[in-house]
């Protein structure tokens, strides 16, 4: 695991980073609600963000391609995936946050493991915060 869980009433979320796997548990029995499958590593903490008028309560969270999540909270339904990196170099490490229908989603940079490989040119990539809307993850 690489986040840490988020509670909300009687259901605590947490993610298997490295299996690309989101679960919702009943914090009462320990039993699985849901789980949602990603297509690619999860690699940032989890945000919670409450309903709006355009959006259910839905849990936000990033990968190791560059893509931001968000998933309905009550069903794990996937709502949007959108992917926000500049370039290859690209991953979304740290939490979303949920603002005023928005989705703040820090964009890192992965240079730091090429410096071993004498052939590789540094400092191509650059990080980035990216708004999105939480309703249809459009930047």
């Amino acid at each position: 695991m690489r986040s840490q869980p988020v509670i909300v009433g009687d259901t605590i979320f947490l993610a298997a980073t490295d299996a690309g796997r989101l679960y919702a548990l009943d914090t009462n029995t320990g039993c699985v609600k849901w789980h949602y499958v990603s297509d690619m590593t999860l690699r940032s903490s989890l945000t919670f963000a409450d309903a709006t008028e355009k959006s259910p309560a839905a849990i936000i969270m990033g990968d190791a391609a560059g893509n931001v999540h968000a998933v309905e909270a009550k069903t794990g339904r996937k709502l949007w995936v959108t992917d926000v990196k500049l370039n290859h170099l690209n991953r979304i490490t740290g939490a979303s946050v949920v603002h005023d229908g928005k989705v703040f989603a820090p964009v890192s940079v992965i240079e730091s493991n090429f410096p071993p490989d004498d052939a590789y040119e540094c400092c191509k990539g650059q990080g980035a915060v990216t708004a999105l809307d939480l309703a249809t993850g459009k930047v």
